[in-house]
């Protein structure tokens, strides 16, 4: 099932959540998008990072997280998103099926530089979305 602008009752508050695809065994994958012109910042994935923890704890169970934006990130932020098993995605603007790329980012700590971890170019024959994309997840 998928599901946009999904709002969950946490121990502290309700949070929303941009994406949150679950699939038929229960495993669970929440996303973040933004469409900022400016980088993101550190304090953007730490407040992203800490919903997925009291998620994770609130739920008992393993949760995935994605940040997406369609501009660079802050080191920083890269770090934070590493560190708390938060993966950080480009997706150019204007981006839509049929076929789009995403590159993911990791931190290289003995370096001391970010790179682009893998781009993914998915093509239509490789995408198929299933459900009516709404309801609670």
């Amino acid at each position: 099932m998928i599901a946009h602008d999904v709002p969950f009752e946490l121990p502290d508050t309700q949070w929303t959540f941009d994406i949150a695809l679950r699939d038929d065994v229960g495993a669970l994958v929440v996303a973040e998008c933004r469409r900022t012109t400016g980088p993101t910042k550190q304090e953007d994935l730490a407040a992203f990072a800490y919903k997925v923890e009291l998620l994770r704890k609130s739920l008992g169970i393993a949760v995935a997280g994605i940040f997406i934006t369609k501009t660079h990130h802050q080191i920083g932020a890269i770090k934070v998103g590493q560190f708390s098993g938060i993966d950080l995605a480009l997706l150019d603007e204007g981006a839509e099926p049929p076929g789009f790329k995403i590159t993911f980012l990791r931190y290289d700590p003995k370096r001391e530089k970010s790179y682009r971890d893998i781009v993914l170019h998915v093509r239509p024959a490789l995408m198929a979305i299933t459900g009516s994309g709404t309801g609670s997840v």
